[in-house]
């Protein structure tokens, strides 16, 4: 985070920067080739990414990975964000999720060249999920009142 040009804390690797996105890179986890972050091809700064991970909760539910049921408890307004590199079937998993707690109100979108934590790292953040969250916001808050 501080240094990503100095020294890497894994051997085969020049720079501490090139260790991380080779690592978040090849997650198998996330699919490999950028599942959990598009950092090598530039999607996320890799200062950034490595702010995120060194806050990144590594408890967070397998079940949303592995593939554990879902069942809506009523309808609920829902956005999501289907990360292309995370493969089809993981967009699939988003929108299916997203419709199953929403319905036909669900707002899905897919985001070409992202990882899974590009969604909140990512170099174009600020114009491709900002501006889609706040519009989502304000339409469920105007409907609320």
């Amino acid at each position: 985070m501080r240094d990503p040009e100095g020294p890497s804390p894994l051997s085969g690797f020049a720079t501490a920067g090139d260790a991380l996105v080779s690592v978040v890179h090849g997650a198998r986890a996330f699919g490999g080739a950028g599942g959990l972050s598009a950092v090598k091809d530039g999607a996320t700064d890799v200062r950034v990414l490595a702010g995120l991970l060194a806050t990144y909760d590594r408890w967070w539910p397998r079940a949303a990975l592995a593939g554990g049921a879902v069942t809506a408890v009523g309808r609920l307004p829902v956005i999501a964000f289907a990360t292309e590199r995370m493969g089809d079937a993981w967009g699939r998993r988003v929108r299916d999720g997203a419709i199953a707690f929403a319905g036909d109100a669900a707002v899905v979108h897919d985001l070409r060249g992202y990882g899974h934590v590009d969604v909140l790292v990512g170099k174009e953040v600020a114009t491709r999920v900002v501006p889609p969250i706040r519009d989502f916001v304000r339409a469920h808050d105007a409907g609320a009142r």
